[in-house]
């Protein structure tokens, strides 16, 4: 990961469209994790921050997300209050060995527990799955 990271620091970023950031960003390097909030199982994926603003969050993972998917973000930092955050997936995309690179613009801070996701936050989600296809059996299969 550490190599993948490495490089991905030192890519030119001058004509992305990703990159079209209206606010300064921070290199940091957290292990945490997000929670995929538009599944029933809320299944957990293991990331590593890249960089971080007021705005949004850049990181790597094992987890191909999907843009617009909202995701709750366990931010917790030593010495610090954890929070958790709500936050949409600008884009995803596939770097290398397994590994993900992706993007998530925060849409709200949780109130109370860091752990506790909050009702209104999956509500949201399943509500802006409906309409989405999802894959066939056979489609899959093939």
């Amino acid at each position: 990961m550490e190599d993948i990271l490495h490089v991905l620091d030192n890519m030119p970023t001058d004509g992305i469209p990703e990159n079209r950031r209206s606010q300064k960003r921070l290199n940091v390097r957290l292990d945490t994790e997000v929670t995929l909030l538009a599944s029933p199982v809320l299944p957990r994926a293991g990331i590593v921050t890249r960089n971080l603003s007021v705005r949004g969050l850049g990181f790597i993972c094992y987890r191909e997300f999907r843009k617009s998917d909202l995701i709750a973000i366990h931010l917790e930092v030593v010495g610090r209050v954890g929070r958790l955050l709500l936050g949409k997936v600008a884009f995803c995309r596939y770097v290398r060995a397994g590994v993900y690179e992706a993007g998530a613009e925060f849409e709200e801070v949780a109130k109370g527990e860091c752990d506790k996701i909050p009702m209104a936050w999956m509500q949201r989600a399943q509500l802006s799955m409906v309409g989405v296809k999802k894959p066939s059996v056979k489609a899959a299969a093939t």
